[in-house]
């Protein structure tokens, strides 16, 4: 047996040197163990990963909803009016607008006795009825036409030129105000009624 183990005197030992530097420092602190155990379960198990997902995936969702106003449309003042610009019928609208709100356009509506309606975009003072698009070709000989204005917003940007447009692309259809009418009749080229 060994003297250590009888229970004899401690012999001096020598003293082992400590190493200074923060690590030795943080070991010493109280607690260290307790939290070193909690954080190495925490990393090698993945207890935490979930709910620390969830809530960071909780916290940047974000729902924005609001309404857009439209600034309301001018109304159109006066009587549309038939005439001959050269050698072509226009039809000038009543009062041109001097400034439309953004996505506004000024659109003329064009019927026939048939029930027929086509609307087409008027980006000017006045518009030749040649001039617009397709038109003369859906027309018969003697069509009577009676054409009104009014303002209105389309839907996505408003076309720049002259071109024909559907119903479906005049936002608040039922809201716009129209004019009073002009007549004009289609005979292989178009004439103003009198």
């Amino acid at each position: 047996m060994n003297d250590k183990q009888l229970g004899a005197a401690p012999e001096p030992q020598a003293e082992t040197e400590q190493a200074s530097g923060w690590v030795t420092r943080l070991r010493a602190q109280p607690g260290f163990r307790t939290a070193t155990v909690a954080f190495a379960l925490t990393v090698m198990l993945g207890v935490g990963g979930p709910a620390a997902y969830a809530y960071w995936s909780a916290s940047t969702s974000v729902m924005i909803s609001g309404k857009t106003v439209r600034p309301p449309l001018p109304t159109l003042q006066g009587d549309v009016r038939c005439g001959w610009n050269g050698s072509r019928v226009v039809i000038s609208q009543p009062t041109p607008v001097s400034a439309l709100p953004g996505g506004a356009s000024v659109v003329m509506r064009i019927s026939d006795p048939k029930g027929t309606t086509y609307y087409t975009v008027s980006p000017r003072e006045y518009v030749r009825l040649i001039d617009v698009p397709d038109l003369e070709d859906r027309l018969r000989w003697g069509n009577s036409l009676s054409i009104s204005y009014a303002t209105a917003y389309l839907n996505g940007n408003a076309a720049p030129n002259i071109g024909l447009v559907q119903e479906a692309d005049l936002l608040d259809f039922k809201s716009l105000a129209w004019t009073k009418e002009a007549s004009a009749y289609y005979r292989a080229s178009f004439f103003c009624e009198r």
